[in-house]
């Protein structure tokens, strides 16, 4: 398990600010999408974070309005963007053994004494349904559809697209690529593979998506400044490259499948991680330090 734990220090601060790629100070920076067809070989991508006795420190958080993002991707010149092709791994689950000693429910139970039940109980109704995001909208099969429900908001997202509804369906203010969403902190490579989780406690949204470079890619984390989601509204968006967090491993490998968890104390994030050829070599979990992404920063 790689623990992101927290320390601050001046000196990190002032080593963050200057971010060369994504400068907070920029007036270009809401302006266009980042492209970068070879993240792996630009200079901050070989600078991921520092390491202090085994714990890690990552950089501090991009915070921007759903407006600005909306924004820029209503504005922005129209580029032809490069998407790095994305396969899909399987495993050969069909080939596995059973579990030794594994109990399967089943119907009818196998005991003879067992009585039928006399009331029959119907299934849930459905009491809305609405179009959360469509290919046309996305260009990706399949779309790994993932979504949570907050106090009166549904947040969607699936590959390529990102969506808030209210509680009868109707479209409000976030309505953007996963590309543009994670523009600061993407690299300029694609992303895949999002995860949304509402966190009651703190009352904040929880995105984690993947970028999708050839290898040593990063896990990228969005949280929102409160429980609704309206033009006025701000993410703040932070990332670490898998293969540098303490103790660094899985060099030269594509971290997949990205899941994640939240509780009280933080944000558990588990990816299946594979060869440049396409073959499983290992599975990673990290541990995100919640405090740190509610503060600003820096990721922990």
């Amino acid at each position: 398990m790689k623990a992101l734990c927290f320390i601050i220090t001046l000196c990190f601060y002032f080593n963050s600010v200057g971010f060369s790629q994504y400068n907070l100070y920029s007036n270009t920076f809401h302006n266009s999408l980042i492209i970068n067809p070879y993240p792996e070989n630009s200079v901050e991508f070989q600078d991921e974070g520092i390491n202090s006795d085994s714990i890690w420190i990552g950089r501090y958080g991009i915070t921007e309005t759903v407006q600005e993002i909306m924004d820029r991707e209503q504005y922005s010149v129209p580029l032809i963007q490069y998407k790095e092709p994305k396969p899909e791994f399987e495993s050969p689950r069909k080939d596995l053994p059973p579990t030794p000693g594994l109990e399967v429910s089943q119907w009818p139970p196998p005991s003879d004494n067992h009585q039928a039940p006399t009331v029959i109980l119907n299934p849930q109704t459905i009491g809305v349904t609405f179009l959360g995001a469509q290919s046309s909208e996305s260009g990706f099969i399949p779309p790994d559809c993932m979504g949570d429900v907050g106090p009166s908001q549904i947040l969607v997202a699936v590959n390529g697209r990102i969506k808030v509804f209210d509680k009868s369906g109707n479209l409000g203010a976030l309505n953007t690529t996963t590309d543009n969403f994670f523009n600061s902190v993407r690299n300029g490579s694609g992303t895949s593979d999002p995860h949304i989780r509402y966190d009651r406690l703190s009352q904040r949204w929880f995105i984690v998506i993947i970028n999708v470079a050839i290898f040593n890619n990063r896990v990228l984390i969005a949280v929102s400044n409160g429980s609704t989601i309206t033009g006025t509204s701000s993410f703040t968006f932070y990332y670490f490259q898998h293969n540098t967090v303490s103790p660094a491993g899985d060099n030269t490998r594509f971290a997949d499948y990205p899941t994640l968890g939240v509780d009280a104390n933080a944000l558990y994030i588990g990816t299946n991680n594979f060869t440049i050829a396409g073959s499983f070599a290992s599975t990673t979990g990290f541990v995100v330090n919640k405090s740190s992404l509610l503060n600003g920063g820096p990721i922990v």
